[in-house]
């Protein structure tokens, strides 16, 4: 089951990743994913380790509305629910 706090830390451990943060402590649910480091091409990364970590699919849609860490939190939610 994916609690909020599941999603939370995934999302968290994938931007620490890709961003070579040093943790998650800059990761709030209001924090805006371009002022964590996310570019254009950041974000499609992103979203491919999204859909692959989650087995989900991000629509166009999806991606455009993808402004803070809470909006991945609750857009992964979501789409894990079917």
């Amino acid at each position: 089951m994916n609690t909020a706090g599941t999603l939370e830390r995934r999302l968290g451990a994938i931007l620490v990743r890709q961003l070579k943060l040093a943790d998650t402590s800059t990761l709030l649910p209001g924090a805006s994913l371009s002022d964590v480091g996310l570019d254009s091409l950041g974000m499609l990364a992103f979203i491919a380790s999204i859909e692959r970590e989650f087995g989900v699919s991000v629509s166009d849609r999806d991606y455009e509305e993808l402004e803070t860490f809470g909006d991945a939190i609750t857009l992964v939610a979501r789409l894990a629910r079917g």
